[in-house]
């Protein structure tokens, strides 16, 4: 079969664009990422206009979807491919950080230190100049809303460290606030606080946080050992993320191509059983869901829904599911409106829910 002409077709029909310009938003993206044309042609179609369950039969193990792995990190849009007609997709710039992977290595390099911080932040330095938030532990996640961009010109102790390229630590707010006065009324309970850059040949790459609710005196020798502990693990931690995120970042470029919502979800396991985290979300849908519980975002749906039979089917068996939406409830996920058409499809450990 050939897959081009079929996911040029359904780029054209959903963008009401002509076929030209179709082909070139599959080619700009192939293009960038350094993968097979037909390839990325064929998960787009499969993202999209999933078989029915009776004629496609589960893996062994299931996996679903396979999304074909980019060859190096996205880079700036290439100019000249804006749609004849309706918008063009949103280019999202450096590879998609999962929620689980960053918290789990803000929680390794948290443990790393030995110093006991309350909260951890990971950020790696992106082309816009400007900090992206990666990885995190001990924050809630309504203060980390407003940090998951951070432009490099504010005189804050994370941007210090990176214009500076040096560590900065301060052992109380009092102290924080004298040497950084943009940062008071934001501390957010915060009493001492610890910046080190990541750097690789030279270049900085990242940063990491470290904050107590309590002042903190560090000596010279505790200050060297987190900072020798951070450089050291820093960037085989950022490379280790951005490998890890380099599928995510690929599904999110294939369903930046079309206009329909989507959620990308991932199973994680709890003492209580299996939730499912929101890992990423179209444009129009609130960043604040990243990272949050379907059921804590939508209670209705729980104990039972025709959605949750639904996800875990696709979960357990990889084969992709269509669900015509029939009636509304108040309190219902967005895609819960008459005459909504869902999809749903298992992307590897990942589920899709795509609609329109």
């Amino acid at each position: 079969m050939d897959t081009v002409p079929i996911a040029t077709g359904m780029l054209v029909e959903r963008h009401r664009i002509d076929p030209g310009t179709g082909r070139a938003l599959l080619e700009r993206v192939a293009r960038e990422h350094g993968i097979d044309l037909s390839t990325l042609a064929a998960a787009l179609i499969a993202l999209l206009a999933p078989a029915e369950p009776s004629s496609h039969p589960a893996a062994d193990p299931p996996t679903g979807v396979q999304i074909p792995m980019r060859s190096r990190p996205s880079g700036v849009a290439a100019p000249g491919h804006e749609l004849a007609a309706g918008h063009p997709p949103a280019h999202r710039g450096p590879a998609a950080i999962g929620h689980r992977d960053g918290r789990a290595a803000a929680q390794l390099v948290c443990d790393l230190t030995g110093a006991h911080p309350d909260a951890t932040v990971i950020f790696s330095v992106s082309e816009d100049s400007a900090l992206r938030l990666v990885g995190s532990v001990g924050t809630p996640e309504d203060v980390l809303s407003a940090w998951r961009r951070v432009p490099l010109v504010l005189e804050i102790p994370l941007c210090a460290s990176v214009r500076h390229r040096r560590a900065v630590f301060l052992e109380s707010g009092a102290e924080m606030e004298r040497e950084y006065p943009a940062t008071q009324g934001s501390r957010e309970g915060t009493e001492a606080w610890a910046s080190i850059p990541i750097s690789e040949d030279g270049r900085v790459t990242g940063v990491v946080g470290l904050s107590w609710r309590a002042p903190l005196a560090l000596d010279e020798a505790t200050r060297g050992d987190i900072i020798r502990v951070v450089e050291g693990a820093g960037q085989v931690i950022l490379s280790s993320l951005s490998s890890a995120a380099a599928e995510l970042g690929t599904l999110i470029e294939l369903l930046d191509l079309i206009p329909d919502s989507w959620v990308v979800l991932t199973p994680e396991g709890t003492p209580d059983g299996e939730v499912l985290l929101v890992e990423a979300v179209s444009p129009s849908l609130p960043e604040a869901w990243l990272g949050a519980g379907l059921l804590d975002l939508f209670p209705i749906l729980a104990p039972s829904s025709d959605l949750l039979s639904d996800l875990q089917q696709v979960l357990r068996s990889g084969a992709p599911l269509v669900r015509r939406i029939n009636t509304t409830r108040p309190g219902g996920p967005p895609w819960e409106e008459p005459g909504v058409e869902v999809r749903i499809v298992r992307t590897g450990r990942r589920v899709v829910i795509t609609w329109r």
